[in-house]
Formats: structure tokens, sequence, C-alpha cells
């Protein structure tokens, strides 16, 4: 599970999973009751990063998609088509945005604008949605905002000398409010992973090292342990098996038993990946371990 090959797709997953509200808020969005939906636009077999359905005056679904990818010029294309079988799907308006985590993920076609021209040279569709240049935001709207949009803050337009003060005001939002070590942690784990974007590990551990919530943090510790890259195998998978059924029982109670068994005799990480990307859509053990049978 934390392989590290997708970090950053299983990051912001969790980020906007626990509090969609966040996001709603910081993109300046009509508010309304916020429901997290299946991401799974099975009618082309696509699969959206995170859709929100937003009950209000004018329900909508927000389209969430994040990009770390250096080739990304095809996005505006699958976010068209993402909003197309979303509003096939759910019948309602649909409102994309695509977060680029980081420069490189940056690409000319990425405008606002996606355009298809007929051969009459004029617009046959067009079709428009937010572009969030994550290394441009603000740093300071960041830290006010939702505690889920508080780990992008060290990616934001800083200079690696504020990162320190960065990391004070974070402790000073996260820590107080929430009085569960494991929420916090994952919170923690998030800005530790997420900064690896612009900074190399040597330059995060200390910047962290006096955390508290961050040392707390199993999954934190995971990633330490494994050495990242260079763990070992062995150790990423027993790491994987731990932070998978804490992980699992915190979404659907207790392992039974014979679950539990049949998640520690999963020898390939990215099955175990696979199991913890489905976490958030199953409602039951015996769901979740069909997967594997």
């Amino acid at each position: 599970m934390f392989q590290m090959s997708k970090p950053y797709d299983a990051t912001t997953r969790l980020l906007t999973q626990t509090r969609p509200k966040d996001w709603i808020a910081y993109l300046g969005l009509p508010p309304g009751t916020a429901t997290v939906l299946d991401a799974d636009l099975s009618t082309v077999s696509l699969a959206a990063d995170r859709l929100v359905r937003v009950e209000g005056v004018s329900p909508y679904v927000l389209h969430l998609e994040f990009e770390s990818g250096k080739d990304t010029s095809d996005v505006p294309f699958r976010l068209l088509q993402y909003s197309v079988n979303a509003k096939a799907e759910f019948g309602i308006a649909v409102v994309s945005t695509v977060f680029l985590l980081h420069k490189e993920a940056d690409s000319p076609q990425i405008t606002g604008d996606y355009q298809e021209i007929g051969p009459e040279r004029r617009a046959y569709t067009t079709f428009r949605y937010r572009a969030v240049h994550v290394w441009r935001e603000d740093a300071e709207k960041l830290l006010t905002g939702g505690l889920s949009l508080l780990p992008f803050a060290p990616v934001a337009d800083v200079t690696p000398a504020e990162l320190a003060q960065i990391i004070r005001h974070m402790e000073a939002r996260i820590d107080a409010p929430l009085p569960d070590d494991d929420e916090a942690g994952q919170f923690w784990t998030a800005a530790y992973v997420l900064m690896r974007l612009r900074y190399n590990r040597a330059f995060n551990a200390p910047l962290l090292q006096g955390v508290r919530r961050m040392k707390e943090s199993v999954t934190y510790q995971a990633i330490v342990d494994e050495g990242v890259e260079q763990g070992l195998e062995r150790g990423r998978l027993e790491e994987a098996h731990r932070l998978a059924l804490r992980a699992a029982a915190r979404r659907l109670g207790p392992a039974p038993t014979t679950a539990q068994a049949a998640l520690e005799a999963v020898t390939v990480l990215e099955t175990l990946e696979s199991l913890m990307d489905r976490l958030f859509e199953v409602e039951s053990w015996e769901e979740l371990l069909r997967g594997i049978a």
C-alpha cells in the first residue's frame, strides 16, 4: 500500500474523502450537504479521482482531479469525458476542477477551456473547467481554509525558508482541534508525502521531526521504517498488512478472524493497494475481500 508508486493518488483521495466540504468552500462554490459518490463512471470504464454531490438550491456534482504526472496534455479531454458521463449518471450539473500538483504537471493545453473545432472552423464543443496550479496558490489561504487543505500549504507559493513557519501554523490548526490521533496523523502524513513533490526526504525530515502527531502516525512510521524506495520487500509487506488492517477496521469495524487471515495471506503489494483503493466503495469485509477471492 505504501510502495510509493502512486503516493499522491492515495493521498489526495484520502484528503477529499474525509472532508469534502473543505474543497467546496476553497473553490468558492455554493455550499450544501456534501456526499462523496462512487467515482467509477462505468459507462466508459473511467474512474474519476473524486466526485462529490452537493445538495443545495441548485444541486451539482463537484469533480476533483489531481495530476502529478508529466504528460498532462490529454487532461482537458479526459475532464470532458468525466463531466459528460457524470452528467449522464447523476443528471445534474457537473463542475470540474483539476489540481496540478507541481510545475512538471502543467501543460499549455490546460487553460480552463477546451474546444473541438469542426470542419467549418467553428467550435462545436466548448467545455470550461477550473485549473488550480498548486505551486502558485496562496499558502495563507490554504492555512486558513479547511483542515484537509493544510497538507498542500508547504507546496504552495512558499520559499524553503518559510517552511518552518508554515509547519508551525499547521500544528496550531491540526493538533489543537483534533483529539483523534489517527486523523491528525493522516493529515501530517499527507503533508510529508506531498512535500516530496518539491523537496527531498533529507530536507523534509528535520522540518517534521518535532511534530508529535507526525511521530505517532503509524502511516508515517511505515514510510520512514520502510526507507521509502530502499526498504526491504518483506518489511514493506508487513507494514502494508498492518496498515491495511487498521484502515479497513476504521471503515468496516473490527476484522473477523477469517477476514484478517485472508488479508494477511496477500503477498503482492499491488493487490493490497487495489483493496485499499476500493475501501470507501464497499460496506462490508466480505465485499472488500471479494477482490482477492
